[in-house]
Order: C-alpha cells, then sequence, then structure tokens
C-alpha cells in the first residue's frame, strides 16, 4: 500500500503546472476563434446589406418610368435609412438600357482585414427586367 501512496504523489508531482500550459494553450487559440466568428459576422451583415441595397436600387431602375440615376439613387438612400455600419467605402453603380436594369453595390466590412483568411471586401448585384407598358 505504502509503495501506491508514492507512485500517486510522484505523480501528482509531475504534472505540476500541466493546467497552466493548458490554460496558456487553449485560451488564444478561444480568443482566435472568437475573434473569427465576429469578424465572420460583420462581413455577413456588410454581404447582406449590399445585396439588400443591391434590390432596392433594382427595383427602382427597372420601374416603368425609372431610370439608372433612380435606381443608385435608391440604393444610397436605402443604406442611409438602414444606417450601414458595417459596410464602409460603399460605391453604387447602375446601368439600364431598353431590356434590363442594373445595380452593384460594392464596399467592404467593417474591422474585417486583420484576419487573413475573411476577405472584407463586398460587392452584390441585381439585375432584372425593364417594366414596359403592353396593350
Amino acid at each position: 500500500m505504502a509503495s501506491d501512496g508514492m507512485s500517486t504523489r510522484r505523480r501528482v508531482r509531475d504534472e505540476a503546472g500541466a493546467n497552466s500550459i493548458a490554460f496558456i494553450i487553449v485560451i488564444p487559440v478561444l480568443m482566435l476563434a472568437l475573434v473569427a466568428g465576429v469578424q465572420y459576422f460583420i462581413k455577413f451583415d456588410a454581404q447582406r446589406t449590399a445585396e439588400a441595397a443591391a434590390e432596392e436600387g433594382a427595383a427602382a431602375a427597372r420601374r416603368f418610368d425609372g431610370s439608372a440615376e433612380a435606381g443608385q439613387a435608391r440604393a444610397y438612400d436605402f443604406l442611409d435609412d438602414v444606417d450601414s455600419d458595417s459596410l464602409e467605402g460603399i460605391q453604387v453603380s447602375a446601368t439600364r438600357d431598353g431590356v434590363e436594369a442594373s445595380v452593384t453595390v460594392t464596399g467592404s466590412a467593417d474591422a474585417v482585414g486583420w484576419l487573413p483568411f475573411i476577405d472584407p471586401n463586398v460587392s452584390a448585384t441585381s439585375t432584372g427586367p425593364v417594366e414596359r407598358y403592353t396593350q
């Protein structure tokens, strides 16, 4: 029995500080995962905002009495209305011909960029047929 108690003491002594080392390794990995998750959410929010603005702009440009300028203005108005904090460096371009209207919203996700595996650039395009009057 004495030898069993002796080996238990020796094992405890040999593992002294193991929890500290595990803590030093695991906590930075968990923090990186948490920050990456937040950064991904910001990028996802920026992408969805750009898509919604492009759809709003395209709807205005596609109208019977619409224009490319109206589509561009509507996309900018939408972005102002939703207070898009996650999207910065916003640029909106719109085109319209006799058949089709298209609006593209580009920008970059705020606070994304120092993690090399998350691209901060965001782009969304919405295209659709122009409304026509027929009898």
